[in-house]
Parts: structure tokens; C-alpha cells; sequence
């Protein structure tokens, strides 16, 4: 079986759907016939990245 890949424009979509609220994790991945805990470690990295620039931008405003 050739292992899958996907782009990066692609697994960041996904992540924004769960962001979102649009749909649940296995929602998406079911959908997209991708694992979920692939799709949940990509949230996870997400948020972090997100959490980061916004502290990021609240120091170069004080």
C-alpha cells in the first residue's frame, strides 16, 4: 500500500474545519478517509502555533 500525502494547504483546511466547529474530528477524517489521530495531533499543533502568535502579538504591543 503507497502511503498517502497530503498537503500542507490541505491538513491546515482539515484543522480549520474542526476549529471552526464545522464538523467533529472523525467527521472530517471519515470524510476525507484520513486517521484521526492524525487529524487531532494537527489540531494540537495548530492551537499551539495560534497561541504563540498571539502572545507574540501582545508583547509587541505592550
Amino acid at each position: 500500500m503507497k502511503k498517502r500525502v497530503f498537503s500542507a494547504e490541505f491538513k491546515a483546511e482539515r484543522v480549520l474545519e474542526v476549529l471552526r466547529g464545522e464538523k467533529e474530528i472523525n467527521e472530517i477524517a471519515s470524510a476525507h478517509e484520513i486517521f484521526n489521530l492524525i487529524l487531532g495531533s494537527h489540531k494540537c499543533y495548530y492551537v499551539k502555533y495560534l497561541e504563540h502568535l498571539e502572545l507574540k502579538k501582545h508583547k509587541n504591543q505592550a
